[in-house]
């Protein structure tokens, strides 16, 4: 046995399930792993660019809590903080939309009850209620502002559902972080 040495190859420890993930978002039988993470990482020069829509000053993204406080969920073995459940399910959107958005798209046609778990448009996320809070993701997604812990749950295993992950291992929430008690006013 020998092995090359190349310095452009680098050994990297992924877990088998994202290798299994990744073997499963082949465009074909034959294409090498590499071109899929190159695919997904957004440079392959022969895949298509995703364009994003144009945010008006008072539809800017919404920021991250990075700060330790609040929620926090792990979606295939990357972490995803925030300071509010609607927020928290903004930032999984993002990210499974920068892995696959084909995933969201199909998402984007499941309904919570009366409501869409995600929409490219504000007003399909709270029919007849525009009193309602929403959040626009930094990829152009709409999601619930109005979120409590069973809505998170629910919009996690839908997300599942359409992204064929299992709720629980691949997509699933770390820890409920203590707030920090606010100041009086």
């Amino acid at each position: 046995m020998s092995v090359q040495s190349d310095s452009s190859i680098f050994l990297v420890p992924i877990s088998e399930k994202i290798v299994a993930r990744l073997i499963s978002l082949r465009a074909a039988n034959d294409e090498p792993i590499e071109d899929v993470v190159a695919r997904l990482a957004g440079i392959d020069e022969r895949a298509p660019s995703m364009s994003r829509p144009e945010c008006g000053p008072q539809d800017q993204p919404i920021q991250y809590s990075h700060n330790g406080h609040g929620y926090v969920a792990e979606v295939l073995g990357e972490r995803v903080e925030a300071s509010s459940l609607g927020s928290l399910f903004a930032g999984v959107v993002d990210l499974i939309s920068q892995l696959d958005p084909a995933v969201i798209e199909r998402l984007s046609s499941m309904r919570a009850r009366t409501r869409r778990y995600v929409s490219k448009t504000k007003s399909e996320i709270h029919p007849g209620r525009p009193d309602l809070k929403t959040i626009r993701t930094r990829s152009g997604w709409w999601v619930s502002g109005n979120v409590g812990l069973d809505d998170a749950r629910r919009a996690l295993n839908a997300l599942c559902v359409a992204g064929s992950l299992e709720f629980g291992v691949d997509v699933r929430f770390v820890s409920i972080i203590n707030r920090v008690p606010r100041a009086p006013r």
